[in-house]
């Protein structure tokens, strides 16, 4: 069965893989642009400080995801950990914390990037198969491996699944979803992410997935069809 004949022909991925690290934030020789490294260190302190984090717990502050990869995009965020030798504060505080931080700051970019900041304890796990970058040391913990071939973002089984769930959210959870469906949806594509990235990495499906539903603006728009419905 000639799959490709089943998606919807206008239907392509938002995700991308390159030849190059992102040439807005790197050099060719793979350091970052002038500049970049002390303002995201000097805004990651500021964090620490509006989270109630003493600087001395510290280990790294380390800058991860698609913004030290291959596969970066227009939509991708420049994701930064603080890793700390112990975790006092309790992860609700910290996501709680985060949240009003990025209300605040939801107008500071670099090169149009937005910025994340998580704290985490030293020893958690960061996804393999990406790049993590030293902004404490200058340098590279994790080198980025550039893959000759990424098949997935080809495969048409995972294109064909990828629209199934795009539709599924446009046709029904944003239209007649219940409070129980979207949440029990948001809880599984979380839930799968983690499992995926555990299991396989960047280039897991789950992973891909959530980030074509989050780069379409999907979870955006599922967040707030779920302030519009009335609770129970």
């Amino acid at each position: 069965m000639n799959l490709k004949g089943f998606i919807t022909e206008k239907f392509q991925l938002t995700l991308k893989y390159h030849k190059t690290l992102n040439p807005k934030l790197w050099t060719l020789g793979a350091t970052l642009q002038v500049g970049i490294r002390e303002l995201l260190l000097t805004q990651a302190l500021e964090f620490c400080t509006f989270s109630g984090i003493s600087q001395d717990r510290i280990v790294d502050i380390v800058m991860t995801g698609g913004n030290t990869n291959y596969n970066y995009t227009k939509f991708s965020d420049i994701d930064v950990h603080i890793l700390v030798d112990r975790m006092d504060a309790s992860k609700d505080f910290l996501f709680d914390r985060k949240r009003q931080w990025s209300d605040m700051k939801k107008d500071f970019t670099i090169e149009h990037y937005p910025v994340e900041f998580y704290i985490q304890n030293d020893h958690e796990h960061i996804p393999e198969g990406q790049g993590v970058f030293s902004l404490s040391s200058n340098r590279w913990k994790v080198l980025p491996t550039h893959l000759k071939t990424v098949d997935i973002l080809s495969d048409p089984k995972v294109l064909l699944k990828i629209e199934q769930y795009t539709h599924y959210i446009k046709t029904h959870l944003l239209r007649v979803g219940t409070r129980e469906e979207i949440t029990t949806f948001k809880e599984r594509l979380h839930n799968m992410r983690q499992a995926g990235l555990e299991r396989a990495g960047e280039f897991s499906f789950e992973n891909v997935l959530y980030k074509e539903l989050r780069n379409r603006q999907l979870d955006q728009r599922l967040n707030d069809r779920l302030q519009q419905i009335e609770p129970l």
